[in-house]
């Protein structure tokens, strides 16, 4: 009997969750604190069975490769670090164990990231990082791959100049997008500073983490608006490349398109997809059957309605019509 595709993912869930409960109870024993072997035996069980279920429940049966197993090795590093961190000996194994599963991981994207290339171009298809990572089947190297592009476009991108090419439309330069997030980043450093110094007098360590956070969001600022000047709304002769910083990604058939319409304020329609981040949108678009749109996280959504914002309207859809 062969297990639906939908199930097999939940059904992973409740074999590991009863792995994690059985392995929460042997800690909490007073065996464990007088046995040295038990730490060891349910590190294994951590690093071992949680991969082997994966794979024989999710990769297995769809003939994917072992290696996609790494994020279950480096989930059961993470959670042996919590359930044994007052083991000293095993502090060291459980960083080098991490490291190594991040490697891993790290370079399975990249060979991932490469067939995608290969097959964008293949197909005479628009090349674009964060379309590639759409090529990509699983979610956890989807956003594993996000992450590594947030740090790419923060880090990077600031040195990166391009011309807007002909059928390309931007979207940052007459917009208030770049003074919306300078504005989002100053509030953060502010907010940073007090909870840092609050939290410090409290508990130091979650102060750390709090800052941490703060620093992430100024590094996911400063890619988001280095993506959105590095990457504009283009037209094709058969595709509408709606690229919206880090948020939307959609290459949309123009033969799907129905209207394209002057607008000046958002429309109250709900139904309707903001697309306009620093300003007022002034162009909808409406299709004639809904649209797919690759976002964050692994988010997807299909509209029929987009409220755009470009620097040109007049001159995107001049190029539409």
């Amino acid at each position: 009997m062969t297990i639906a595709q939908e199930r097999r993912v939940p059904l992973f869930a409740v074999f590991a969750g009863a792995v994690l409960a059985a392995e929460w109870g042997i800690v909490h024993t007073v065996a464990f604190s007088h046995t040295s072997l038990l730490p060891y035996a349910v590190l294994g069980d951590l690093l071992l069975v949680l991969p082997v279920l994966y794979w024989f429940l999710v990769l297995r049966p769809t003939g994917r490769k072992a290696l996609e197993a790494a994020p279950m090795v480096g989930l059961g590093v993470l959670i042996a670090s919590i359930l044994l961190a007052g083991q000293a000996p095993l502090t060291t194994f459980l960083l080098v164990a991490g490291g190594l599963t991040e490697i891993a991981s790290v370079a399975f994207l990249v060979l991932k990231l490469r067939t995608a290339s290969q097959q964008f171009k293949s197909a005479n298809t628009h090349d674009d990082l964060l379309l590639r990572l759409e090529a990509i089947p699983e979610r956890w190297l989807r956003i594993l791959g996000l992450e590594l592009v947030v740090f790419y476009y923060a880090f990077a991108g600031p040195r990166v100049r391009r011309a807007t090419a002909i059928n390309e439309f931007s979207y940052t330069e007459k917009s208030g997008l770049g003074g919306l997030l300078f504005a989002l980043g100053f509030v953060t450093v502010v907010e940073g500073l007090v909870v840092h110094v609050l939290l410090r007098q409290w508990r130091p360590m979650a102060g750390w983490i709090f800052s941490g956070l703060h620093v992430y969001t100024l590094i996911w600022l400063s890619a988001a608006f280095q993506a959105a000047r590095l990457r504009p709304v283009a037209v094709t002769d058969s595709h509408l490349l709606l690229r919206l910083s880090l948020i939307w990604t959609a290459e949309i058939p123009r033969a799907s398109l129905e209207s394209v319409e002057a607008i000046r304020a958002m429309p109250e329609d709900k139904s309707v997809l903001r697309a306009a981040f620093g300003d007022e949108p002034r162009l909808l678009l409406t299709f004639k059957e809904p649209v797919a749109l690759h976002g964050m996280l692994g988010i997807r959504k299909r509209v029929t309605k987009i409220a755009l914002y470009v620097d040109s309207p007049e001159a995107l859809r001049a190029a539409l019509l």
